[in-house]
Parts: C-alpha cells; sequence; structure tokens
C-alpha cells in the first residue's frame, strides 16, 4: 500500500485520540475524514510514542482482526501509515494527574501541549467533559470537521 502526503505544512494543528484513530483507519465516516484531510495537507496531526504504543495494542486486539484482514491490510501497515502522517512530538507528563477519572487520558493533553496545537479530537467523555484545557479545545470529530474544513 502506497501512502501520499502532500508534505504541505498547515496551520491547523489537531491531536486525535486512540479512538478517532482507530475509527479513521479501520472505517469510513467522520474519523476518516479527518485522516483524508491529513494525508491532502490540510490539517496537522500529532501524536507521541505513548499515543502510537496504544494505538497498536488495541490493533492488535482479536476483535479487529477480521476488518484489518477485510481490509487486506496488517497492523503493520495501519501503524506504518499511522506514523507516515502524524508527528510524532516528545511528551513530558504532569507529576499529578490532570484527567482524574482517567489519567491515561492525559497523554493527549501532554501531546497537545508538547505540539502547540489548539484542537484534541475526541470521543473519550471524560475528555469531551473537560471541553478545553487551557487554550486547547477538544471537541467530538464531527464538531471539529466543521471548524477545520477549508
Amino acid at each position: 500500500m502506497k501512502y501520499t502526503n502532500t508534505g504541505r505544512k498547515s496551520e491547523k494543528r489537531v491531536v486525535p485520540d486512540t479512538n478517532i484513530l482507530l475509527s479513521g483507519l479501520l472505517w469510513t465516516g467522520p474519523p476518516h475524514e479527518l485522516i483524508r484531510m491529513a494525508e491532502e495537507g490540510d490539517i496537522d496531526l500529532y501524536t507521541s510514542l505513548e499515543i502510537l504504543n496504544e494505538l497498536e495494542e488495541v490493533l492488535r486486539r482479536e476483535r479487529f482482526q477480521r476488518r484489518i484482514a477485510a481490509l487486506d491490510t496488517t497492523v503493520e501497515e495501519l501503524m506504518k501509515r499511522a506514523r507516515f502522517l502524524m508527528n510524532i512530538v516528545e511528551v513530558e507528563f504532569p507529576d499529578e494527574p490532570i484527567v482524574q477519572e482517567d489519567p491515561d487520558d492525559d497523554m493527549f493533553l501532554a501531546c497537545a501541549t508538547a505540539a502547540k496545537t489548539s484542537l484534541i479530537v475526541s470521543g473519550d467523555h471524560h475528555l469531551l467533559n473537560m471541553g478545553n484545557f487551557g487554550d486547547i479545545q477538544i471537541l467530538k470529530v464531527v464538531d471539529a470537521l466543521n471548524i477545520l474544513k477549508p
């Protein structure tokens, strides 16, 4: 499978959460539209090694193997595509959890902070309930697409 990316940098910097990435890589719909926009160079997606590790762990779960096979691809190919599409930043985690209900979600806040993005796209209610983190908006994918589309 060949991946294309225009290589052009956008002013629109976005951190998608793991479920948005998973849905965008495996199915059509709004999360896939976010991936397509990154491929076209309309937005820049940012991630961290921690997020990529979680994505790979989730992709390897038994419940996704049939879908991956139906797409005639592999976890390795999907991870290669994800790494190609995304800018990887090094993150620093806070001493105390920010998302008390699910401290693992702190990795998305840390990534957005490190990448100097203004938007996290998520379907996770712990993050969405925050609404924002400083100057960083946290939106559902449909709401994010409404403000990101050129």
